[in-house]
């Protein structure tokens, strides 16, 4: 069965971390997965969910399972480039069209301590907060407004869906 997160972890948002990674071919799925595994344990004995890749130049790309999102202000802000392009993550954007401005492009780390929100997308994930990115607080410490309506209009959105038997 596909894994399910608290509605705790939607309310009060989770933590990341962050770890210096270059993957090979980003924009495949492939089945070398053991720096994703490693990662994924290191964020978790630090209270984490998700481990964001860090290039060597301080760019944060994706999450090994998931892609990676802020907002500044009206500003919807994710990585275009060297990532693996999820579905969630293009439902996402078209359902954030004509809402908010979308820049893709490289979000570096140094910006982070900017954003007033973020968040990580994937199949599972949907729409999952992040209040807080190794040790530095997101905003104001909670899950922002922008994201909590991007989650509510994905959950909507997955619900239209036909359901395959």
């Amino acid at each position: 069965p596909a894994p399910t997160y608290p509605d705790q972890d939607y309310a009060a948002g989770c933590k990341a971390t962050t770890t210096e990674m270059v993957r090979e071919r980003p924009t495949v799925k492939s089945l070398n997965y053991i720096g994703a595994i490693m990662a994924v344990e290191k964020a978790k004995r630090s209270g984490a969910i998700e481990a964001l890749y860090r290039t060597t130049d301080g760019h944060i790309t994706e999450g090994t399972r998931a892609n990676f999102f802020v907002f500044k202000g009206e500003q919807l802000i994710t990585p275009a480039a060297e990532i693996l392009p999820g579905i969630t993550r293009l439902a996402v954007l078209k359902l954030a069209a004509g809402r908010f401005a979308i820049v893709e492009r490289a979000i570096h780390a140094d910006e982070l301590a900017e954003a007033d929100e973020a968040f990580i997308t994937s199949s599972t994930k949907e729409v999952l907060p992040i209040v807080q990115i190794d040790d530095l607080v997101i905003g104001d410490g909670a899950p922002g407004a922008h994201t909590q309506t991007l989650l509510e209009q994905f959950r909507d959105y997955a619900r239209s869906l036909p359901v395959r038997a």
